[in-house]
């Protein structure tokens, strides 16, 4: 089964976005694909709450973003980064939640083809290094504000997978 249907643009595909959409983005199709993904690799996770994280298991939960580029690793291998919205960083690797919750990252391609899974471990380590992209006119600061890791170090790291 595909799970990557009907998407934004219907063609499994997440379409740039203004602030106004991103904020009512259903990410429901999202948590279905990477479950199932993980299923595939025999992790079960089951789904957070709207407002929490995304997915939880019994070692560890996931936390997702769908991002709007083609190749995410090109992006950011341009860019010479790896980038975490700072909001998700504040939430769920800020030295407090992460005490009692071991999170790891997934991010989406536009297409939800192409996977990069973050260890927790390398996000702690980073969570400090930040960029606002002061281009995202529009955005409140929070909102342009990102945790970078440095692309030469996260390409040997960060998983990047193909679905």
């Amino acid at each position: 089964m595909d799970y990557r249907l009907g998407r934004k643009n219907g063609m499994g595909e997440v379409s740039k976005m203004n602030k106004q959409q991103m904020l009512k983005y259903d990410d429901v199709r999202d948590r279905i694909l990477i479950r199932e993904w993980f299923k595939l690799k025999g992790v079960v996770l089951e789904h957070g709450s709207k407002y929490g994280v995304d997915l939880k298991g019994k070692e560890y939960d996931v936390e997702i973003s769908h991002l709007s580029f083609d190749s995410l690793w090109e992006q950011w291998k341009k860019e010479n980064r790896f980038r975490i919205e700072i909001r998700k960083r504040n939430h769920y690797w800020n030295g407090i939640y992460n005490k009692t919750h071991t999170t790891h990252f997934v991010q989406m391609n536009k297409s939800g083809h192409e996977l990069l899974v973050y260890p927790e471990d390398l996000i702690m380590e980073y969570s400090n290094n930040e960029v606002e992209l002061e281009y995202l006119r529009g955005f409140n600061l929070k909102e342009r504000t990102f945790m970078f890791i440095p692309f030469d170090i996260g390409k040997d790291v960060i998983k990047r997978y193909e679905i």
